[in-house]
C-alpha cells in the first residue's frame, strides 16, 4: 500500500532522506513505500542535498583528485588547488565548484584576515556550502560595487552572508559596480565610506574571485558590450573578465571606453594580494583560467577534473 505523500515538500525531502541514510533502506524499498518510481526517489535525495537538508562530511585531508592538484600546483606555480568532478550539467557543475570553494575558504581563512570577495555566480554558489562553521576574527569586504535589479549574484549580499557563517565582521561598498557616467564614478569614488572600503579591499589578504569570460560577463550581461564590441575584442585578444576588467591572453588589462565607469578593483590591485583565489569551470572557462594564471591573476585555483587536466596539459 503506498505511503500518503501529503506535507510540505521540504517535510517529503526529508522523510525520503531519512529512510535512505538513517534507516538504509533501498531507492525501490523507498520507491514502493511511497508509490513512486526510483528515478523520483533518486531526484528527491539528490533535491535534499541541494537544500541542506542532507548534510555529507568526509573528514580526512586527502582531496578526490590529489594527483591532479599537485600537478596544478607544479604547473601553474600555485600556492593550492582544489577540483571537484566535471559534470555537463551547469547547475550540478556549479554546486560542486561551491563546495570546492568552501573547502578552499576553511582551509585558508586565518584570524585578523581581510577577505575580498567579487561578483560572481559561482563565488555566490559557496554560500549553500557553508554550514556549522568555526567562529573566526576575520573581516569579509566587497572588491567591486554590485549590479542593480532583481536576482543575480550581488557582491554585497555574497561578502555579507560568508562573513555571517563564520561569525565575521563585513564591510559594505554602497555603490554600483558599473555608474551611469565617468564623472558619477569619480563622485562616488571620492565618498569616505567607498574610498575607505576600496582601499581595504586593496589591502585584502585573500582574494575570492570569479572569473568570466568575453562572451559571459557582468559588462555583456549589463548590455555594455555590443556583439560587434564583442567581436572587436575578441580581435584584439581579449578572453577573459575579473571584476568587470577584461584581460588578454597573457592576463594584462585591457583598456575599454567604460573603464572610468567601473567600481572596482584594478588587475594590478587584484594582483596585489597575497593569495589570490580563483574559481571556476567548464570548458567555456578554460581560456580565460589559461590567460589569468599566465597574468598572476590568481595563485589558488577550484576548478573541476576535466578544466584541471585541460590546464594542466595546455599551461
Amino acid at each position: 500500500m503506498a505511503y500518503n505523500r501529503t506535507g510540505s515538500p521540504a517535510s517529503v525531502l526529508t522523510r525520503v532522506a531519512r529512510l535512505y541514510y538513517e534507516h538504509g533502506l533501498t531507492h525501490a524499498e523507498i520507491a514502493e513505500i511511497l508509490g513512486v518510481s526510483r528515478v523520483k526517489v533518486t531526484r528527491m535525495l539528490t533535491e535534499a542535498r541541494r537544500q541542506g537538508i542532507v548534510e555529507i562530511r568526509v573528514h580526512g585531508g586527502t582531496g578526490t583528485f590529489t594527483e591532479l592538484e599537485s600537478s596544478l600546483v607544479h604547473r601553474q606555480g600555485l600556492r593550492d588547488a582544489w577540483v571537484v568532478p566535471s559534470s555537463s550539467d551547469t547547475d550540478r557543475l556549479r554546486m560542486s565548484l561551491g563546495i570546492g570553494g568552501a573547502h578552499s575558504l576553511r582551509a585558508l581563512l586565518a584570524p585578523k584576515m581581510t577577505v575580498g570577495v567579487n561578483q560572481s555566480r559561482t563565488v555566490a554558489a559557496i554560500l549553500p556550502a557553508l554550514r556549522n562553521e568555526n567562529p573566526v576574527d576575520a573581516d569579509f569586504v566587497p572588491v567591486s560595487g554590485s549590479r542593480g535589479g532583481v536576482g543575480g549574484a550581488k557582491a554585497h549580499y555574497t561578502t555579507e552572508a560568508m562573513a555571517r557563517a563564520f561569525d565575521c565582521g563585513a564591510h559594505h561598498l554602497p555603490a554600483p559596480v558599473l555608474a551611469s557616467s565617468a564623472q558619477t564614478a569619480a563622485v562616488l569614488r571620492a565618498e569616505a565610506e567607498i574610498a575607505e572600503t576600496l582601499a581595504l579591499a586593496a589591502r585584502a589578504d585573500l582574494l575570492i574571485v570569479g572569473v568570466g569570460t568575453l562572451e559571459d560577463n557582468h559588462l555583456a550581461h549589463m548590455g555594455e558590450l555590443s556583439a560587434r564590441d564583442i567581436e572587436s575584442l575578441r580581435k584584439k585578444g581579449v578572453v577573459g573578465d575579473m571584476s568587470s576588467r577584461l584581460f588578454d591572453a597573457d592576463g594584462r588589462p585591457v583598456a575599454l571606453s567604460v573603464d572610468d565607469r567601473v567600481i572596482a578593483l584594478t588587475l594590478d590591485e587584484h594582483r596585489a594580494i597575497p593569495m589570490r583565489g580563483a574559481i571556476a569551470g567548464g570548458p567555456a572557462k578554460r581560456e580565460a583560467l589559461k590567460a589569468a594564471a599566465r597574468g598572476g591573476l590568481y595563485n589558488v585555483l577550484v576548478t573541476d577534473s576535466d578544466t584541471g587536466a585541460w590546464l594542466v596539459e595546455h599551461t
